[in-house]
């Protein structure tokens, strides 16, 4: 549909004598492959074309010689001839002797046309790619053959499709474009649904659709199919009509259906459009002033506005997912604009900053090697290479923090620990505040740790350990009573310690106190501080347990929630925080991962998944101090993140889209829940 004129001018194109290869370039999901099986269809109709369809999608990776055997065994296959032998130099025997042959069985006018599917062209360093070497020897094929060989060269599965390459190898190639439906097509796609069981379309309800597609082919499509059920549904039983309000119903079914699909075109964005259009797939209104973007940019944690970001949108423009315009930048069409913040919010794209310069990436890669191997100055030259490169690579950034550290460069690294928590809070945040309390306790000046608790409490509201360690340093700066001791007796502070030992940590609390009350030991503040941590967690831990196994799970959340912002490696709070939430035991959903996946990895991302949930997240996180809870920091493998997220972590309706939020549905009724000590 739509495509008639574009059909028409390719199989014309390869009917004029001497004319050059034809590439078909258009982004993914465009409807490339359906054009060149509909183009191959026509030919085979003409006894003077054999036409050959050779999918190269699998092949871009491949050396030259195997990519030349496979083409090979293709061309015998259609050509009804036997699968050639093409021995230790496939290329000069398919070039010199074999295609020459297999020609010469077709009649004198017979053309044979390779019609070769995503064929995207991505130089490699060594020269040995099936995508780089491919084209040359194509272009050798077709001037040792011509007049009986044609040539169709489909590309566009990444928006890095390097069309002067093409060019090079072939001066006359003749170029075209698949693009997005036109309105008028979009409109005679929907009625064909028309006629067939008395279904009908409203006109407004064309226009909801052609807005939110844009004519992109296959949205369009999900789109049309999703509300095509949903009619069905909401007509129960009588002639469906499809009205503006069933269009915009079918928006939640379209999105989870096109799932798949959606993540296809995603996947072949690079990198810095990824950026730039989860930045703005989050804005409010979707669009921007020209003169904002670098300012948008920045939000979304970009702190350098490199070249590539500043064509981003061109890229997004050229595959019609922006609007042609300049200024704003704008969505062309809404659909996958929601799908974008839905699933690929830009705290969560901010990870592919690292990927805009490759040399960037390798120069990290040896700071890793080096860090590891105790190598810390030869580390850090490496990660000011990769920062030199590439500004905002986060990965460089954070491992840097560590390697300042090694090297006992404290104020360095706290710099750039305040930089991260400045471009991604989220992130930043909590090592800044435990970095912040590692240096308060280490200050011999009172001045300076008073500082460093500054800054904590101004991150943390009401920061736990700040708290304490603030009303401790302001004790000791008072004068000393002529009867307080100035050391505790060393068995009083074994007392106390055998009391934490053994659980008992009321009376290991209330002795500690006790004991601080006459005495200036510097030893007791933090065994205060940390004893008073211990008994808040088992106190809600115990709260969380015991409103769990009675029902109530909004109490047993908002304790074990209590539990995780004080201690957030607490795995056994991570387990039972997402069966208050979510019903369901997530050791259960144990077997619906990959093997590769550490089970103590699955109850760290468990409780990123469920905090990420909704609106939940939001209201219970907001009883917690400010800066305080749990990240995915130490989670041995982070892409299982979105693996357990997608998996066990139902989505919630609408946050980022503007759908209106629905209540997930009240999953059935939780297991027992294991006792503490047995796990």
């Amino acid at each position: 549909m739509g495509r008639e004129a574009l059909l028409l001018d390719l199989e014309e194109s390869l009917r004029r004598p001497g004319r050059g290869p034809v590439l078909v370039v258009g982004g993914r999901l465009s409807g490339k492959t359906s054009l060149l099986d509909a183009l191959a269809d026509r030919l085979r109709q003409r006894s003077d074309v054999v036409p050959l369809v050779f999918d190269a999608a699998a092949r871009e990776t491949w050396l030259l010689e195997e990519t030349i055997r496979d083409l090979a065994d293709a061309v015998a296959s259609t050509l009804e001839l036997t699968a050639p032998d093409l021995g230790q130099r496939p290329d000069e025997r398919f070039l010199q002797q074999w295609l020459a042959s297999a020609l010469s069985t077709l009649s004198p006018d017979t053309v044979l046309v390779l019609i070769i599917d995503e064929f995207d062209v991505e130089p490699e360093t060594n020269g040995r790619s099936c995508a780089a070497a491919m084209l040359p020897f194509l272009a050798r094929c077709l001037a040792a053959n011509e007049g009986r060989l044609g040539l169709v060269l489909a590309a566009g599965r990444t928006l890095q499709v390097d069309e002067a390459l093409v060019a090079q190898a072939f001066p006359s190639v003749a170029r075209r474009h698949i693009g997005a439906l036109e309105r008028r097509e979009t409109r005679a796609l929907a009625r064909l649904s028309e006629g067939r069981g008395g279904l009908s379309w409203e006109p407004e309800a064309i226009e909801e659709l052609w807005w939110l597609c844009r004519g992109q082919p296959a949205l369009t499509h999900l789109l049309l199919s999703a509300c095509w059920t949903t009619a069905w549904i909401e007509a129960d039983g009588a002639a469906p009509v499809i009205r503006k309000s069933t269009v915009r119903a079918a928006i939640d079914r379209a999105l989870e259906e096109g799932t798949e699909a959606c993540r296809w075109l995603w996947a072949g964005l690079p990198p810095a459009a990824r950026v730039v259009a989860a930045a703005l797939a989050e804005a409010e209104p979707p669009s921007v002033a020209l003169k904002d973007f670098a300012e948008l940019l920045h939000r979304g944690g970009v702190r350098v506005l490199t070249r590539d970001l500043e064509l981003g949108p061109d890229k997004l423009r050229h595959w019609e997912l922006f609007e042609a315009v300049e200024d704003p930048l704008s969505w062309r069409g809404d659909l996958f604009r929601r799908w974008v913040a839905r699933h690929h919010p830009v705290s969560r794209t901010q990870a592919e900053l690292d990927h805009l310069r490759p040399e960037a990436e390798r120069s990290y890669s040896r700071a890793v090697r080096r860090f590891e191997a105790g190598k810390a100055n030869e580390a850090l030259e490496s990660l000011q290479e990769a920062l030199e490169a590439n500004p905002n690579h986060l990965g460089a950034t954070e491992l840097m923090v560590e390697v300042e550290l090694a090297l006992g460069h404290a104020d360095v690294a706290g710099r750039l620990l305040e930089r991260l928590n400045a471009i991604q809070p989220h992130k930043g945040r909590p090592r800044l505040v435990r970095f912040l309390l590692e240096q308060a306790e280490q200050a011999s000046d009172p001045v300076e740790a008073s500082r460093h608790l500054d800054r904590i409490l101004s991150l943390a509201p009401g920061h736990l350990e700040a708290t304490a360690l603030r009303d401790a340093l302001n004790r000791r700066s008072l004068p000393p009573e002529p009867q307080r001791n100035e050391l505790l007796d060393g068995q009083t502070r074994e007392r106390i310690a055998g009391l934490e030992a053994t659980g008992r940590l009321e009376q290991a609390l209330a002795l500690a106190q006790h004991s601080s009350a006459s005495s200036n030991d510097p030893l007791l503040g933090p065994m205060v501080v940390r004893l008073q941590r211990e008994s808040s967690v088992e106190e809600h831990y115990q709260r969380g347990l015991g409103a769990l196994r009675s029902g109530d799970r909004r109490t047993a959340r908002d304790n074990l929630a209590q539990v995780l912002a004080l201690q957030p490696d607490h795995g056994e709070a991570v387990r039972l925080l997402y069966q208050a939430v979510h019903g369901v035991d997530p050791q259960e959903l144990q077997a619906r991962l990959d093997r590769s996946v550490p089970r103590g990895t699955l109850l760290a991302v468990a409780a990123v998944a469920l905090l990420a949930v909704g609106g939940w997240a939001t209201t219970t996180l907001g009883l917690l101090p400010a800066g305080v809870g749990i990240d995915a920091e130490g989670i041995e493998n982070a892409a299982a993140v979105d693996v357990v997220a997608q998996a066990v972590a139902p989505e919630p309706k609408g946050s980022a889209d503007g759908l209106s939020a629905a209540p997930p549905p009240e999953p059935r009724a939780a297991p027992p829940v294991a006792d503490a000590a047995t796990g």
